[in-house]
């Protein structure tokens, strides 16, 4: 237990991907921005890709960053015989941002290839 220090970085991380699912699910933007919000091309084609992005990833963020907190809670609180290092902390946080990233955009696709929907 003396090695708290080492769980910092994915609790931080893990606590603003939950402030940043939170901030998006209650304020979402309705109109597309370039200072707020899920911004990358596919999401900003129209404001229903922009609005769906906006649901989606604000959904995932906070999934992820639950997540986030729950493998350092599992290890921090059993016995693992293994060592959470910096790299490995680097390594899940960097999993985590494509995860956020790559289901996102593949949602939009998905979601807007099966309406019929030029993207």
């Amino acid at each position: 237990m003396e090695n708290l220090n080492i769980y910092y970085f994915p609790l931080i991380v893990g606590g603003i991907f939950v402030f940043v699912g939170v901030i998006l699910k209650i304020f979402a933007p309705k109109e597309r921005s370039f200072l707020f919000g899920y911004r990358t091309p596919s999401s900003m084609k129209s404001n229903e890709h922009w609005v769906f992005a906006q649901e989606y990833s604000s959904t995932k963020s906070l999934q992820i960053g639950l997540f986030l907190w729950l493998v350092v809670l599992i290890n921090f609180f059993v016995d693992t015989q293994y060592y959470f290092s910096t790299k490995h902390q680097l390594i899940l946080v960097f999993i985590a941002v494509l995860y956020l990233f790559i289901t996102t955009e593949f949602a939009i696709c998905r979601k807007f290839k099966s309406v019929g929907n030029k993207n």
